[in-house]
């Protein structure tokens, strides 16, 4: 009897293996292409952030005003995912015996890592272009 029911979830902890390797390279890759589009801001940017220097701002602020519209996008794909994921998951489920209701709590931890995860990969960029010398991108001017 417990083969039986064993088989029938073989092929859902197999799923839940490729779904999980797929998750890490798909964070990867969005952490690269999240880290690209800084950088490449941050470029357009130099200017303003050498001003922002010149009259005061800290760190912080700079890091605001440059990560500022990336957890905005976030905050729109998760309100665009979360009812999708949750209409998803709910057809996915109905095919178990055993039910489990998700909480509204697991979509906010999700935009929480999400919006952590993408701060943690720009912060790099963010700091280097913070610590630059304000001189040097406001010379040619």
């Amino acid at each position: 009897m417990d083969q039986t029911i064993a088989s029938f979830y073989e092929t859902e902890q197999r799923t839940s293996k490729v779904a999980g390797v797929a998750t890490v390279v798909a964070i990867l890759i969005s952490c690269l292409g999240l880290f690209g589009l800084m950088s490449y801001n941050i470029l357009q940017k130099s200017k303003e952030i050498g001003v922002r220097k010149v009259l005061g701002a800290s760190v912080l602020n700079i890091g605001k005003i440059l990560s500022k519209e990336f957890v905005m996008l976030i905050l729109i794909a998760l309100a665009i995912a979360s009812p999708a994921a949750y209409y998803l998951i709910n057809i996915w489920m109905e095919d178990f015996s055993n039910q489990a209701s998700i909480s509204w709590w697991i979509y906010g931890l999700g935009g929480f890592i999400s919006i952590a995860i993408a701060i943690m990969s720009i912060s790099v960029k963010v700091w280097k272009a913070s610590e630059a010398n304000p001189i040097d991108s406001l010379k040619y001017e």
